[in-house]
């Protein structure tokens, strides 16, 4: 009987040595190979992202194009635009327009991930994806041909 305590008291030791080591490979594991978050998540475009301040978005694009009733609207480039809407001084909904079908605009899957894209016979498609954890919604539509446009709207939920 007391050879059986000596071996349990033995085996509790050595779990007590690799318990600690376990730990530390599993934090390793977490630093080295971080969670990413799902691909195709679009919560911001340039920086700037919903729950923005005004202060925020004016230091990363500097003064708007125009700024009328809440909405500031930015000048992105080859006719893109960028439009914020402001709530308590916080942007709550952001408008992307991309007036070219070049390398600037973004692909459904970095906007809206694997969500189902409805495609009509005019060439146009949409899609939609509503994020519960950040609770945002993320709509994309898309008009090719000989005058191309892209609308991404962020929207806080």
């Amino acid at each position: 009987m007391f050879h059986r305590i000596s071996v349990l008291s033995e085996g509790g030791t050595a779990m007590k040595r690799f318990l600690p080591l376990s730990v530390l490979v599993i934090l390793c594991a977490l630093v080295v190979c971080p969670i990413a978050p799902a691909k195709g998540l679009m919560l911001q475009y340039k920086g700037i992202g919903l729950g923005n301040t005004k202060e925020d978005v004016h230091q990363k694009l500097g003064k708007p194009k125009s700024d009328s009733d809440g909405t500031e609207e930015y000048d992105m480039g080859d006719s893109n635009t960028m439009d914020i809407t402001y709530a308590d001084n916080k942007a709550v909904t952001i408008v992307l327009y991309f007036y070219s079908n070049d390398d600037k605009v973004p692909k459904f899957e970095d906007v809206v991930g694997d969500a189902s894209i409805d495609k009509k016979d005019n060439g146009s498609q949409t899609a939609k994806l509503v994020d519960a954890k950040s609770k945002t919604s993320i709509t994309m539509f898309q008009m090719t041909g000989a005058n191309p446009m892209t609308v991404i709207t962020l929207k806080q939920l």
